[in-house]
């Protein structure tokens, strides 16, 4: 509400730093990547390491900020990434766990999207109000819905890579159906849950929309999928 962001050092307990964003951006979803040479790269500073900032915003636009940085300027703009500024923008943004350099968004268009900070163009202002297509890899299906709408619930949905960065996956708020997808080409590699009757993957599977979802190593394969569904159950995919 404040458009603030703290940052703390969880193996201290400590506060370190606090970044307010400007009163015309209005951020969706943050996430942060810690002391990595790649980010440097997308730092305006002259530091070897630095750590990093991503922001989703509600105009649809993604912006990165150095918290290492006193003045918290935005030090990287991709403006219209998703919609045209009036569909609520991104809901999720996260730096890939393999290529630092690479985000992945998702948005109220019901679309995914892998970006490269190397490799879009830039812009603190845009005339355009279409879309930015500069996405690497793009990702959707018709039975997908990010909501965030009365009709969805009010509750939207987010979306995460794999830990060796080779899937993206996301849960629908509209009948809590997992998608995952192969994020080097953006083709479908499975449908998990209510949306896909027939299969044994119906059992055990959310009864309304997901608004919460993480990838992280665990099971009994070392690769875990944990997913909440807006009546607060949580489900453990392996």
């Amino acid at each position: 509400a404040d458009r603030s962001l703290k940052l703390w050092d969880i193996s201290r307990s400590t506060y370190r730093q606090t970044l307010t964003f400007h009163p015309q951006s209005t951020p969706n979803c943050i996430d942060i990547l810690m002391s990595s040479p790649a980010a440097a790269s997308t730092s305006s500073t002259n530091s070897s390491t630095t750590t990093l900032a991503v922001s989703g915003q509600m105009d649809g636009s993604l912006k990165f900020w150095d918290l290492q940085r006193g003045d918290n300027r935005c030090v990287q703009d991709i403006p219209h990434l998703h919609g045209d500024g009036g569909g609520g923008g991104i809901v999720s943004a996260q730096f890939s766990p393999v290529t630092p350099t690479q985000v992945l968004t998702c948005g109220k268009d019901n679309t995914l999207k892998i970006i490269d900070t190397r490799r879009v163009k830039t812009s603190s202002h845009s005339s355009s109000g279409q879309s930015s297509s500069q996405a690497l890899v793009e990702m959707r299906h018709h039975d997908f819905f990010v909501g965030g709408s009365s009709s969805h619930g009010g509750s939207a949905s987010i979306a995460a890579l794999s830990p060796d960065g080779k899937y993206a996956i996301a849960g629908s708020s509209s009948d809590g159906t997992i998608f995952v997808w192969r994020a080097l080409d953006g083709s479908l590699e499975r449908k998990i849950g209510s949306g896909n009757e027939g299969s044994n993957d119906t059992v055990g599977s959310h009864e309304v929309g997901v608004c919460g979802l993480t990838w992280g190593h665990g099971g009994t394969s070392g690769q875990q999928v944990a997913s909440v569904d807006r009546k607060g159950h949580m489900i453990l995919w392996a």
